[in-house]
């Protein structure tokens, strides 16, 4: 099942919706996948968030035009990982052009400091195509005090991105950890039976 889970950085509180399950569909011939559930899931509930203006976050196979025109057709946001080996035109396009820069050093009492380096540039197309979707790349890196990196990672957005909010923004998109960390864990280890339940039968009773 697609699960849907509200998640917000700076909060280890997080609030599990209505999830949409990953089964063929009546009069489907091909198998079910995430991204058709994901679409399903904004047709069903999209307008019942809508009003707390969301911006949904999700991994490089979310990171695709169909996917980011249904969440814009609800009004939302989009924050999706985007790697080099799935967006071969954004990244041809991105190669050799300036990018906006930003360094932050963080630096917490008794641990050490970390440096956070955020690239990012604006409209660029996210497929190949004359009707390809423009998005902002963002590009993030840390590094510990040895200028050792420990984390290297890159979204695609429908936000503007600027050097006031591309902090918050960066830390919205890692927020997306926070549905493994704190939902599923939750669900899996603390009696509420998301896991595999054998005998709830192969065709119906699985979905209970």
């Amino acid at each position: 099942m697609l699960a849907a889970t509200i998640v917000a950085p700076g909060h280890n509180m997080v609030l599990p919706l209505m999830p949409e399950l990953i089964t063929p569909q009546d009069g489907a011939e091909k198998q079910d996948c995430e991204r058709n559930a994901a679409k399903r899931w904004l047709i069903a509930h999209g307008k019942r968030v809508a009003n707390l203006h969301p911006v949904y976050l999700g991994d490089a196979l979310f990171s695709c035009q169909p996917l980011a025109e249904a969440v814009l057709e609800t009004g939302a946001g989009f924050l999706f990982v985007c790697k080099k080996d799935g967006h071969k035109t954004l990244y041809e396009f991105i190669e050799g052009a300036p990018l906006d820069e930003r360094m932050v050093v963080e630096r917490k009492p008794g641990k050490r400091s970390l440096t956070y380096r955020y690239r990012w540039i604006e409209a660029v197309p996210l497929r190949d195509g004359k009707h390809a979707l423009n998005v902002n790349w963002l590009g993030v890196t840390i590094a510990d005090e040895k200028g050792k990196v420990t984390y290297d990672g890159a979204f695609v957005t429908s936000l503007p991105v600027t050097a006031d909010n591309v902090v918050e923004i960066a830390a919205c998109a890692r927020a997306r950890w926070k549905i493994e960390n704190e939902s599923f864990n939750m669900l899996k280890n603390n009696g509420y039976n998301l896991a595999h339940n054998f005998g709830h039968g192969k065709k119906y009773l699985r979905c209970v």
